[in-house]
């Protein structure tokens, strides 16, 4: 029974586990099982239970998605982070560099202004400050000090030496923009550098930029300017020489006498016609690689050998890149000259107290506006192609025509113009050659450089800046008279007078090829005042006058009126005296001239003050019946319309009226005419006459009447003159007027008192 059990229990047991047909089938056991509720869930308790089961699933993935992308963004975020760190300590020390190179500038300066107002030697502190602080700096901070540098002429060339104060040689200015290296005036004015005359000799300039900039007279010698831009601009009188000029950009530069001597240009773009125009190119390295052959500057220099110091013809040529003398223009008996007939030397003896630093041609004409101006341009030019080289001017003639510019031509030059008196022949070719200089003001400039006397040096640069009307450049004053030309000047601060005569010495003008024909009387004692910006201006009193003037009327003369003029023959058959001359302490003068024109004789003389000037004659006598009359002024007026055009007239009954323009005979008897003011210049007529003219109308003239050229001329006339009378004198007459000029029409009649009393 227990066994049997036993079996049962076990085969019960074991078809539990086992499928069915794994059990003895031989024996029935009815088993019944208790059933599980699980059987019996429906559907919608399944998916509750599944619901159950899928929240927290759900949590977990949501969790573990939020875990992984916080981590994410916790990396991402820490990126940043250090990404901003980096940022802010390179930001702190960029701040941080940028005021340490602000500091060293400004330290820099400050110490630069100390030593510059301070007594010790400047040039090797100077020079030692600046390389220390221009390696230390930036490119911007490097054009700054630049900048400075330049604005406080520390790095100009020095007028004397060529030397700057500070030499920049051996410094690295690479990569700097140049373009914007001007002053705020300039920079207001124009679009370029007006004077440069920087010195960077010896400069690395790689990768610089000069583009559409315009630089004069700078020495950029043995400079690297490799890949450097000068694009569209203009290079005059540029030294070069020996410069490495690789692969750099000129096109579209302008060159006008650069120094290109030894110069590397090879991998440029320059071109044959910009070389044309350079001094010289001599041994310089082609952008093509061959070496420009070394010739001397001075073509068929034969023209000179012999006699090194001749410096003759008035055409120097440049062809290929040398300076080309025209033979045909040669004469070997002069040491220096004009078209071979020049007496240069004997008017620029400095042995000799008589020098007057005037040009003579011949010693007979006084034509300093005519050849003169061109043979001084042609000397300037000759100087600047031959500085260094075997045919450059002796140190000696270098300082002698130093003072012959600015003791001669600067004493004749009314603002930017000439005095008129002394144009010669091209007097009938208008404003077009008469107006300007033909020399430059920077070949002023670059003669200062080389001549030692520091006075002549500071004189030249005066008067290159009057020429360029700078009005903050010191007026020239004084009064000079030259001896052997015949002319005296008269200067102060706002006006010039030029007298011109001539005698035994001096031949009055020339009228030479059919030009200047009704020049006659412009030696005959030619006062030529110039009040309106006498010392910067442009000559606006004669500006293209001289086909309206009545030739036998122009400023000062005494003539007979109604005596054709005299036909020119190359020059006018004139009478000349011997007692013609002047006196003058350098600041105030006196000349005097025996006159004898046709049948008239007359002793004048003329008086210059600070404020005034006296002109008086006597023994004014002719013996035939011509009209005698004394030219007082003509010159042009501005438009009536003006304050400075009105021509006011007052008699002594003290009547005071503003005259219109016409035609005005005023006789000697009470009321008489005291005076007259016009352009605030008045003149006082104080001896007896015939009659006192006034002409002030619009004129217009064709300048055929004066030579072969033909344009006409149109402007405001003024015209006064004393009428002394008609010949045969039977006793001498005499005159005796005032100019004052610059004065206001109220001042007059105190000025008037004071004259007379």
């Amino acid at each position: 029974m227990s066994t049997r059990r036993s079996s049962a229990s076990q085969t019960t047991g074991i078809s539990f586990l086992l499928p069915r047909d794994f059990v003895d089938n031989s024996t029935t056991i009815k088993l019944t099982l208790p059933k599980s509720s699980f059987w019996f869930m429906s559907l919608k308790d399944i998916l509750k239970v599944i619901g159950v089961l899928l929240v927290p699933l759900m949590l977990g993935v949501v969790t573990l998605t939020l875990t992984i992308q916080n981590t994410k963004d916790a990396k991402e975020n820490r990126a940043k982070d250090l990404d901003i760190a980096q940022r802010q300590r390179e930001q702190t020390a960029y701040l941080a560099e940028e005021e340490r190179q602000n500091k060293r500038l400004a330290e820099y300066l400050n110490a630069i202004s100390s030593l510059m107002f301070s007594n010790q030697t400047l040039d090797p502190l100077l020079r030692a400050k600046t390389l220390s602080v221009l390696r230390q700096l930036d490119v911007q901070r490097k054009r700054e000090v630049i900048l400075f540098l330049y604005e406080a002429k520390l790095i100009r060339t020095d007028m004397n030496s060529g030397i700057p104060i500070i030499s920049l040689q051996d410094i690295n200015l690479d990569n700097i923009d140049f373009n914007d290296l001007r002053s705020p005036y300039t920079q207001l004015t124009s679009n370029f550098y007006y004077h440069t005359h920087m010195s960077l000799r010896g400069v690395s300039l790689r990768n610089a930029s000069f583009q559409r900039r315009t630089i004069y007279g700078s020495d950029l010698a043995q400079t690297d300017c490799t890949h450097a831009d000068f694009s569209s601009a203009d290079l005059f009188e540029i030294d070069f020489s020996y410069a490495k000029l690789i692969e750099c950009n000129f096109e579209n530069a302008r060159f006008d006498s650069a120094n290109l001597q030894n110069a590397n240009l090879s991998q440029s773009n320059i071109t044959d016609e910009q070389l044309a125009t350079a001094l010289t190119y001599q041994g310089a390295i082609l952008p093509n690689g061959t070496i420009a052959k070394n010739k001397n500057l001075l073509i068929n220099d034969d023209c000179i050998s012999g006699h090194s110091k001749n410096l003759s013809g008035t055409h120097w040529m440049i062809i290929n890149g040398s300076q080309q003398a025209d033979s045909r223009f040669c004469d070997g008996n002069s040491k220096m000259c004009i078209n071979g007939i020049c007496s240069f030397d004997d008017e620029l003896d400095t042995t000799n107290e008589k020098s007057t630093y005037s040009v003579d041609i011949e010693v007979l004409f006084l034509l300093t506006a005519a050849y003169g101006d061109a043979w001084a341009t042609n000397i300037l030019h000759f100087h600047l192609a031959t500085r260094g080289t075997q045919y450059a001017l002796s140190k000696d003639r270098i300082e002698i025509f130093g003072r012959f510019l600015t003791r001669g031509d600067a004493w004749f030059t009314m603002g930017s113009v000439w005095t008129w008196g002394i144009l010669g022949r091209v007097i009938d070719r208008g404003v077009h050659v008469w107006y300007t200089h033909l020399f430059s003001p920077d070949r002023l400039r670059a003669l200062a450089m080389d001549v030692t006397n520091t006075s002549t040096a500071i004189a030249l640069r005066d008067y290159a800046d009057r020429l360029e009307h700078r009005h903050e450049t010191p007026p020239l004053v004084g009064n000079r008279h030259f001896y052997t030309s015949d002319f005296q000047v008269h200067r102060r601060a706002n006006w010039t007078i030029a007298l011109k005569m001539h005698s035994v010495r001096t031949i009055a003008t020339e009228c030479l090829n059919g030009e200047n024909l009704k020049g006659e009387h412009i030696g005959d004692g030619v006062l030529n005042l110039y009040t309106r910006d006498a010392q910067y201006g442009n000559g606006e009193e004669y500006e293209n006058i001289f086909a309206l003037l009545d030739w036998q009327a122009i400023n000062g003369i005494t003539v007979e009126a109604d005596i054709p003029l005299l036909p020119c023959h190359s020059q006018f058959s004139m009478r000349k005296t011997t007692f013609v001359g002047g006196v003058s302490d350098g600041n105030y003068g006196a000349a005097m001239m025996d006159t004898a024109t046709h049948n008239l004789t007359a002793k004048r003389t003329w008086h210059f003050y600070d404020d005034f000037i006296v002109a008086l004659a006597d023994d004014i006598q002719d013996n035939t019946s011509a009209l005698l009359q004394t030219a007082v002024v003509s010159r042009l007026l501005p438009p009536a319309s003006t304050a400075a055009g009105q021509l006011i007239v007052q008699w002594s009954n003290g009547t005071k009226m503003v005259l219109a323009d016409g035609v005005y005979s005023f006789p000697p008897s009470e009321p008489r005419l005291l005076w007259f003011h016009a352009d605030n210049t008045a003149w006082m007529v104080l001896d007896d006459y015939a009659a006192l003219t006034i002409d002030c109308r619009n004129k217009s003239g064709n300048v055929n009447q004066l030579g072969p050229w033909n344009f006409e001329m149109q402007g405001r006339l003024l015209t006064a003159t004393i009428v002394h009378g008609r010949g045969p004198t039977t006793e001498p007459l005499s005159y005796k007027y005032t100019i004052m000029p610059n004065v206001t029409v109220d001042a007059v009649p105190a000025l008037w008192n004071r004259r007379t009393s």
